[in-house]
C-alpha cells in the first residue's frame, strides 16, 4: 500500500484472491473440458452476485461492495490505481520468477470520461479498451431490450422465475441460453448505463465468449468493420456474408476504439471502423508479438531483431492463437472465422427482398408544400440528405 498514491490508498479496497480446484484435471489442448469449467465458473459468478443482492450487498462492476476482477481458470486481472512502474510493487507474485505467462495484457491510460475507481481499472475481464463507445446508450438499450424477455427452461417454467432451475453443473446449459435472442434473469444485468463504456463492452463480450463464441468472432460481431463495396475484402465473400448475418443479430459497438481481447485461448488487438486509434504491432525472430499504441513503449526492443512490423488499419484485426503459437493477420483471422458456417447460404434462405415501391405522381408536393410539411414535423436538410 505504501506505493500508492494518497487518494488511491483512501479509496484502496480490501483485495482477496482466491483458488478453486477443478473436478477433473484440465488439459490446456482440451477444449471442451476446459470451456465447461470456464462456463460453471461464471455462471458461478453471476449466481454469487444474485447471492450478495438477496444479503443487502451491492454487487457491481464500475462501484459496488464487491467486485470480481477476474474468475477463470485461464487468465488473472490485476488492477490497481498505481503508477505502471510500481504495479509489481502493489502485487508482490508478480516479482516471483517461477510466475510465468504465455501472454500479457498491459494497460496504461487513464479514464477520460469516467471518475477513475479501482473497478474501471483497465485491463476488464476479456478487455482493454483505448478510447470510446459512442453508441453506447443505443447497445445498453437493445441488450436491456432483450433482458426484458426471459428465456424458458426445458420444462417451460421461466428461468427468471427461479434461479435453481439452471444447472450450474452442465456445460452446454449456457450456450443454449446465450445462444437465443433472449437473456436469462440469472445472467442479469449484462450491461448498466451506470457504468462505464469498457465495462459495459466487457460485460457483453465475456457473454458472448462463454457462449460458444471464440473471442475473434465475438469482436467481429460486436464490433464490426466497415464491410459493404469493401475492396480489401474483394476476395473473401465469406468475410462479408458473416458481417451481414451478424448485423442483423447484433448492433454495432462503435469507437473510435482500439481493443485489445483475450479469452486465454488466444490473444488479439483489433480496430473499430473509424480506425481513429494508433495500434502498432511488431514480430521478432523468437516469435515474440508486441502489440502497442505508440512506438517506443518497449524501449529495449532490438530493431534488428524484427522480422515483421506493422499497423492496424481501420476495422482490422490481430490474433495470436496461444496453444499453436499462430499469428493471423486481419484476412486470416476473419476468413478463418467466417468459414465455420456457411453464413452466405443462411442469407440466401432467409432474407427477403423488399423492392422500392415508386412514387405516385398525384401524391407528390409542390417545394412550398414539401418544405412546410417537412418543417411541421421537424426534418431538416441533413435529415433529407
Amino acid at each position: 500500500p505504501e506505493v500508492l498514491g494518497p487518494m488511491a490508498r483512501a479509496a484502496m479496497p480490501s483485495i482477496w484472491q482466491f483458488f478453486v480446484k477443478s473436478p477433473e484435471r484440465l488439459d490446456i489442448a482440451d477444449d471442451a473440458t476446459h470451456d465447461g469449467f470456464e462456463r460453471t465458473l461464471y455462471l458461478l459468478r453471476r449466481r454469487f452476485a444474485v447471492a450478495l443482492e438477496q444479503d443487502g450487498l451491492t454487487w457491481d462492476d464500475d462501484d459496488g461492495d464487491v467486485y470480481f476482477p477476474s474468475f477463470s481458470s485461464r487468465t488473472i486481472v490485476y488492477k490497481g490505481m498505481v503508477k505502471s512502474e510500481v504495479l509489481s510493487q502493489f502485487y508482490k507474485d508478480l516479482t516471483n520468477e517461477d510466475y510465468t505467462t504465455k501472454f500479457c495484457i498491459y494497460h496504461r491510460r487513464f479514464s477520460t470520461n469516467t471518475n477513475p475507481r479501482w473497478p474501471l481499472a483497465q485491463p476488464m475481464r476479456v478487455v482493454a479498451h483505448n478510447g470510446e463507445i459512442n453508441t453506447l446508450v443505443g447497445n445498453v438499450n437493445w441488450i436491456k431490450a432483450r433482458e426484458a424477455s426471459k428465456a424458458s427452461s426445458d420444462d417451460g417454467e421461466s428461468v427468471s422465475a427461479e434461479p435453481d432451475l439452471v444447472d450450474y453443473e452442465s456445460t452446454e446449459n449456457i450456450v443454449t441460453m446465450c445462444n437465443t435472442q433472449d437473456i436469462p434473469a440469472i445472467l442479469e444485468p449484462v450491461v448498466d448505463m451506470s457504468r462505464s463504456d469498457s465495462a459495459n463492452l466487457d460485460g457483453v463480450f465475456d457473454l458472448m465468449c462463454q457462449s460458444s463464441h471464440s473471442a475473434p468472432c465475438a469482436l467481429m460481431a460486436m464490433v464490426p468493420t466497415a464491410y459493404m463495396e469493401n475492396p480489401d475484402l474483394k476476395n473473401n465473400p465469406e468475410i462479408t456474408d458473416f458481417y451481414e448475418y451478424h448485423g442483423g443479430l447484433l448492433e454495432a459497438w462503435d469507437g473510435p476504439a482500439l481493443l485489445v481481447f483475450s479469452d486465454g485461448k488466444s490473444i488479439g488487438a483489433s480496430l473499430d471502423r473509424n480506425g481513429l486509434r494508433p495500434a502498432r504491432y511488431s514480430i521478432t525472430k523468437d516469435g515474440t508479438v508486441y502489440m502497442m499504441s505508440e512506438t517506443g513503449v518497449i524501449p529495449d526492443l532490438d530493431e534488428a531483431d524484427i522480422v515483421e512490423k506493422g499497423r492496424l488499419g481501420p476495422g482490422q484485426m490481430i490474433n495470436v492463437d496461444l496453444v499453436s503459437g499462430d499469428f493471423k493477420d486481419n484476412i486470416g483471422i476473419k476468413s478463418e472465422v467466417a468459414s465455420r458456417h456457411p453464413y452466405g447460404e443462411w442469407l440466401a434462405k432467409q432474407r427477403k427482398e423488399i423492392t422500392k415501391g415508386g412514387a405516385s405522381v398525384d401524391r407528390l408536393y409542390d417545394d412550398k408544400t414539401a418544405t412546410y410539411a417537412q418543417s411541421s414535423f421537424g426534418w431538416s436538410l441533413e435529415d433529407i440528405g
